[in-house]
């Protein structure tokens, strides 16, 4: 049987286990908030100037990446559920995407003769799956 004093560091370590944890969840919602300013940014040049926005999204696509990996590293500790809600969220922004570019380019929605700005709607729309999971992270790491 442990002693009282075994039982308060068990109890203390699983407390700094614990805290790791929401951290990881917080720096979770972090990498899905680098992700939304990747594809709107990105969508915005892309609607603004989609002619001259090459040079623009490639600084974009490598300053996302260059964000990202460092902290997804860093990372050493989920909790199942910040998973799962990270997963979702980034899965569905990938479905949502595929599917709404499809139906836009089927029904030329996008279309050379269409005002560029339809990348950025459709972009701002398909983000919402990932403003949801940044918001669910963030409330699960307090």
């Amino acid at each position: 049987m442990p002693t009282r004093e075994a039982a308060e560091a068990a109890l203390s370590e699983a407390r700094i286990r614990e805290s790791q944890v929401r951290g990881s969840d917080v720096q979770l919602g972090r990498l899905l908030a680098i992700i939304v300013v990747a594809d709107l940014g990105i969508a915005g040049l892309m609607s603004v100037a989609p002619h001259l926005a090459g040079p623009a999204v490639l600084v974009l696509y490598a300053s996302a990446i260059g964000l990202v990996v460092p902290v997804f590293v860093r990372i050493r500790a989920y909790s199942r559920t910040g998973l799962m809600i990270f997963t979702v969220s980034a899965f569905t922004f990938a479905l949502a995407n595929g599917l709404v570019s499809a139906v836009s380019v089927a029904t030329r929605w996008w279309s050379p003769s269409q005002p560029s700005f339809h990348l950025g709607v459709s972009e701002a729309i398909c983000a919402l799956p990932l403003l949801v999971g940044i918001w669910l992270l963030s409330r699960k790491g307090r």
